[in-house]
């Protein structure tokens, strides 16, 4: 590990005995996950069907919508970017947040429309060609077990 990195975990390594909890905690989730997505699923097909119940995309949207406006950390991003932007001199500052937060929404959900549209190509490619579901699944799965090894075994300072 890199001396910057050790010298700025080492103070929360010293003075938090809970991190080592919070660390051990956080392995074994990635631990989980990564064996999860090595075994096989169950029901394939099942997953397969509510993939593509009816209005399955609207729930997913709510969700997102959801997620968004109780996201903390959004609301504090915005409350300290934006205000860098803002010049009371230029007029309405109301107006002026107005104009900026619906430039970051829309710019927001276009990088989101790409990514999605971009993820649901790739999936269903991926679906055609199980032998490549299977390696992403290794693949992934082996990067999640090899990091929660990593991080359960790292020492700090």
């Amino acid at each position: 590990m890199s001396p910057w990195r050790q010298s700025a975990w080492r103070p929360c390594s010293r003075c938090c005995p809970a991190f080592a909890v919070v660390k051990l905690v956080g392995a074994a989730y990635l631990l989980w996950l990564g064996v999860r997505m090595l075994r096989p699923a169950a029901d394939e097909q099942g997953e397969q069907q509510v993939r593509s119940a009816p209005g399955h995309w609207l729930s997913a949207a709510r969700r997102g919508v959801m997620t968004n406006l109780l996201n903390p950390k959004a609301l504090l991003f915005c409350s300290v970017l934006l205000p860098q932007f803002i010049d009371p001199a230029q007029g309405q500052v109301t107006g002026q947040f107005a104009l900026l937060g619906l430039a970051l929404v829309v710019t927001g959900m276009l990088f989101d429309l790409i990514y999605a549209t971009t993820g649901d190509w790739i999936g269903r490619r991926l679906q055609r060609h199980a032998g490549a579901q299977r390696a992403q699944q290794w693949l992934f799965g082996s990067l999640l077990i090899g990091f929660a090894l990593r991080l359960a075994w790292v020492q700090q300072g």
